[in-house]
This record gives structure tokens, C-alpha cells and sequence, in this order.
């Protein structure tokens, strides 16, 4: 449903989410009906037959033009709470004013290694803490699925000098049995989003 209201051309997919092979289940997908759809790029894994392996394409991206200011840049999709998900159309320069003024606000810079535990498919994860660490040249350190146990091993080994995260998670992460200020002792900046933590 998401790929024919969305009409995509190209499809970037992780091979495994959750234990999952998502980029075989794509593949079945497609065979039915292709649509819109020209290339697949599969990220973390092998290659299927016809897929471009992210790995080999990302060195091409390099000092490429952006989309057009107006243009959409990303499509969300409501929940489907109330009836089927609906797309929401994000427009390239709304999503990069509202992450320069979100990674303004908290002081993030270049050096900073930035957490940010949400998927990317989502508002907080993908358009506010990813392009966050984006427009300010910060590098994103993310995992496939959250817990506390993981979030605190991956503050401690990548060092990670900011966190983008919500308040649930925070709590999880300060009341872990394996918590100590010593592990998060290089966070610097960052932002809970929601109820105050």
C-alpha cells in the first residue's frame, strides 16, 4: 500500500530489521508489480539479484546538488490509527531550518557524535535528530533496535558527545542496573523530547 501511494523510483532498504529479511520480502513484492520502482538499494548485507548494495553507491553521493528548495524531500506516513496510513509531504527546506534551528538550539557542532535511538522512518528520528547531526555536520550514531543495555554500550564506545532521545528511553538508560555516570561521562549536549526526565 505504502509503495503505491508513494510511487518511489528508487527504494532504499535495510537487508535484516528485527531478525527479518525485509530486502527478500521487498523482493517478492516487486515481482508481482514492480510500479514506479527502478533500483533497490539494500543496506548491512548481501545483495539480492538486481539490487545495488549501499556500500558500493554511497562514495557516488559525494558533493551531489540537493533537491530543489520546494521540492518534497520525504514522505511520512501517519500511523493509520483512524483509518489507512496517510502520507505526509516534507518539503527540503522546512526539514533543514527546522534541524538547523533544533541542533542551533542544543549546540551542536561538527565534533559532536550524536545519539539518536529512533527509527528513521519516522518525524523524531529521521527528519529531526538525523538531519539535526546533518545540516551541523555531526555524525549519527544509531542502533537496529533500542534498550537501555544497548544505548549505554553505545554512548560509551563511540563516545558519543550528544543525545536526541525521548523520555522513556532516557529513564531506561538512567534506570538500567549497568548505569553509572562514568559510561555517558562524554555526553556534552542533547534534547529529551516530551514529558521533563
Amino acid at each position: 500500500r505504502l509503495l503505491a501511494s508513494s510511487r518511489p523510483t528508487v527504494v532504499f532498504v535495510s537487508v535484516r530489521v528485527r531478525g527479518g529479511d525485509v530486502a527478500k520480502q521487498l523482493a517478492m513484492v516487486l515481482a508481482d508489480d514492480p510500479g514506479s520502482i527502478r533500483h533497490v538499494v539494500e543496506i548491512g548485507g548481501k545483495v539480492g539479484a538486481g539490487a545495488i548494495a549501499y556500500d558500493d553507491l554511497r562514495s557516488g553521493f559525494n558533493n551531489r546538488p540537493l533537491g530543489a528548495a520546494r521540492e518534497i524531500g520525504l514522505v511520512l506516513y501517519s500511523s493509520g490509527s483512524t483509518s489507512v496510513p496517510k502520507g505526509v509531504a516534507l518539503i527540503n527546506e522546512d526539514m533543514l531550518v527546522n534541524a538547523a534551528a533544533i541542533g542551533d538550539r542544543i549546540g551542536i557542532a561538527g565534533n559532536d557524535r550524536l545519539y539518536v535511538p529512533m527509527p528513521f522512518f519516522w518525524a523524531m528520528g529521521g527528519p529531526n535528530g538525523m538531519m539535526t547531526a546533518f545540516t551541523h555536520g555531526a555524525t549519527v550514531v544509531t542502533s537496529d533496535q533500542f534498550s537501555g543495555a544497548v544505548a549505554l554500550q553505545l554512548i560509551e564506545r563511540e563516545r558519543c558527545t550528544a543525545i536526541y532521545t525521548l523520555p522513556n528511553m532516557t529513564r531506561l538508560m538512567l534506570d538500567h542496573p549497568d548505569f553509572a555516570p562514568e559510561r555517558v561521562a562524554s555526553l556534552k549536549r542533547g534534547i529529551t523530547v516530551g514529558a521533563p526526565t
